[in-house]
């Protein structure tokens, strides 16, 4: 199939596949193109195609620098899925495996673990809660005040959600 876009190049279309999806290709409608497929037919493959015409692959995610707040974003839902599981498994635990919450307080005291490991155990227990709450609070502020939306208050609330999550869980520690 063969259509006319606009200023004039011609637009080709073929079947991909046994889906029968068509490929749209653009180019400029010179003589010489114009007889010239660009496109994959229905015996080619993607990666063998630029395999055999010598392209490189696109390096994509390799050479992109994620922002602070798409991490923070991916950061977020995975604190939020690991939360939900956490609780749920230490209720179900607490439910019905036959211990009391200060039962297990006193395991863990007679384990003597040194106070740095216990901190750091603290600590990384801590974060996700500490972090998922302030997040949070920073998206309640985004809903009410979407003039906050701007590149440089974003990354700045960044910084802040990340310094204040990261100070209360320290703080938490010493409970």
């Amino acid at each position: 199939l063969v259509g006319l876009g606009v200023q004039g190049t011609i637009l080709r279309f073929a079947p991909i596949g046994a889906n029968s999806v068509l490929s749209c290709v653009r180019h400029k409608a010179t003589d010489s193109q114009s007889s010239q497929w660009v496109g994959l037919t229905n015996d080619q493959d993607f990666f063998k195609k630029n395999e055999q015409m010598k392209r490189p692959l696109s390096p994509h995610l390799t050479i992109y620098r994620w922002p602070l707040a798409a991490v923070l974003s991916v950061f977020h839902r995975g604190t939020g899925a690991a939360l939900t599981m956490g609780v749920a498994a230490s209720a179900m635990a607490l439910a019905f495996g036959g211990h009391t919450f200060p039962e297990l307080i006193g395991f863990i005291k007679s384990l003597n673990i040194p106070a740095p490991v216990l901190f750091s155990a603290k600590f990384i227990v801590a974060l996700p809660f500490t972090y998922h709450a302030t997040n949070g609070i920073r998206h309640l502020v985004w809903d009410t005040l979407p003039s906050q939306l701007t590149n440089e208050r974003v990354f700045k609330s960044s910084l802040v959600v990340l310094s204040v999550a990261s100070v209360a869980a320290a703080g938490t520690c010493f409970l």
